[in-house]
C-alpha cells in the first residue's frame, strides 16, 4: 500500500520540480541585479514588485478557480507563464525590464499556486491531511535546497543564461506534462 494516492504523489513531484526551478535564482539574484546596473535597493524593490503583483491577483485566481472545473489547465498555464517569465530574464539588460519580468513572474505564481492548492486539497486523503500537507512543506524546503545548490553550480559553470534556460525549461516541461495528463489522472 502506498503512502500517498497517485494524484498526491504526482502533485508533490511537480511542485518540487517547479519550485526547484524558481528557487535557482535565489542565491544569484543580487549578483544579477548588480550585473545589469542595479544595486541592493533595486534588488529589494524588484522583489517587492514580484510580491505585489502576485498578491494583487492571487485572490482573483482563487475566485475564478471556484467557478471553473479545469484547474489542471490553469495550473498548466501558470507553469507555462513561469517558464516564459524565467526565459525573459535572458532579455533583461536594465532594471526597468527586470521590474517587468518580476511583475510577470508574480502574476504567473498567482495563477499557478491557487490552482495547485485547489488540486492538492481536492485529492488529499481523509485522516492523512497532516502527513500530506507536511510532505508538501518538506518538498518545498527540499526544492529551496536543490534550487540554491543547482542554481549556484549552473551559474558558476554556465553563467546567468544557463540558469535562466534551465529554470524556464523545467517550468515549461512541467506545464506540458500537466496539460497532457488525462482527466482521469488529474482533473
Amino acid at each position: 500500500m502506498s503512502l500517498f494516492n497517485r494524484q498526491i504523489r504526482l502533485l508533490l513531484v511537480l511542485n518540487t520540480l517547479v519550485l526547484t526551478a524558481v528557487e535557482m535564482i535565489g542565491p544569484i539574484y543580487a549578483l544579477f541585479v548588480e550585473e545589469i546596473g542595479g544595486g541592493v535597493l533595486e534588488a529589494g524593490f524588484t522583489a517587492a514588485f514580484f510580491a505585489l503583483s502576485g498578491a494583487a491577483t492571487t485572490v482573483l485566481t482563487g475566485k475564478y478557480l471556484d467557478r471553473k472545473k479545469d484547474k489542471k489547465l490553469i495550473l498548466a498555464i501558470g507553469y507555462a507563464l513561469l517558464g516564459v517569465g524565467s526565459l525573459m530574464f535572458l532579455l533583461v539588460n536594465n532594471i526597468y525590464l527586470l521590474f517587468a519580468v518580476q511583475v510577470i513572474l508574480g502574476f504567473a505564481e498567482a495563477i499557478s499556486l491557487p490552482a495547485f492548492d485547489a488540486l492538492f486539497s481536492h485529492y488529499i486523503a481523509s485522516r492523512k491531511e497532516g502527513m500530506e500537507w507536511g510532505s508538501l512543506e518538506a518538498g518545498e524546503y527540499i526544492a529551496e535546497f536543490l534550487g540554491g545548490v543547482v542554481g549556484g553550480i549552473v551559474a558558476y559553470l554556465f553563467g546567468f543564461k544557463g540558469v535562466f534556460i534551465l529554470m524556464g525549461g523545467i517550468c515549461l516541461m512541467c506545464s506540458v506534462y500537466v496539460y497532457r495528463l488525462p482527466r482521469w489522472i488529474l482533473e
